[in-house]
């Protein structure tokens, strides 16, 4: 596993600020980026979700770094499995949500001209309860990497949405740190009826 000084200029990108490794929230991001790092390798292309969640709370957007592919054609199948597969747990656990699909998908910021990394596939649904109650998840497929996936192209590609990077990480890292399950994505949610 990479050392933290090697991601540290990552987590201070990500933070945008200088980092003290020694901090509890840096020390968290430092071990997601080196456990996602790790898992993903430098596998040239990657399965993304960037999910907008809708409540009484307002919004919370998240990022999640789902899987790497060698090839465009086998991340395109691996997202459309990961979608299959999030689309019917919604359903199922939450028979009351109404599902569409999104002709619009969200919107990313837009892509540097020089840069390397571009969305390849993209394809989003919605799921709605009630005026307040919605989620819109969008999969995509990015690439091409050059080197590691987890590394400044994939910081820079999310530009604003970087905090929402940041916290993934952050989130694993802590529940690595802390010894926890880590998060699955595309698990059902436990929601009141």
């Amino acid at each position: 596993m990479e050392t933290a000084d090697g991601l540290l200029p990552l987590a201070e990108l990500l933070l945008g600020r200088p980092a003290d490794p020694e901090e509890g929230r840096t020390a968290a991001l430092l071990a997601g980026l080196a456990a996602e790092r790790e898992r993903l390798g430098k596998a040239p292309y990657l399965v993304v979700l960037h999910s907008e969640i809708y409540g009484e709370d307002g919004l919370a957007q998240r990022l999640h770094l789902l899987e790497a592919a060698t090839t465009p054609e086998g991340a395109k199948a691996r997202m459309e499995t990961a979608m299959a597969t999030l689309m019917e747990a919604r359903v199922r656990i939450e028979g009351r949500w109404q599902v569409a699909r999104l002709h619009e998908p969200l919107p990313l910021p837009p892509a540097d001209a020089n840069g390397a990394l571009r969305s390849l596939y993209v394809d989003a649904f919605e799921i709605r309860a009630e005026a307040f109650e919605r989620e819109h998840h969008c999969f995509r497929v990015i690439g091409s990497f050059g080197d590691w996936i987890v590394d400044r192209p994939l910081i820079e590609f999310f530009g604003p949405l970087a905090p929402c990077l940041s916290e993934y990480f952050a989130g694993l890292g802590s529940a690595l740190l802390e010894g926890e399950e880590l998060p699955d994505p595309l698990a059902p949610r436990q929601v009141a009826p």
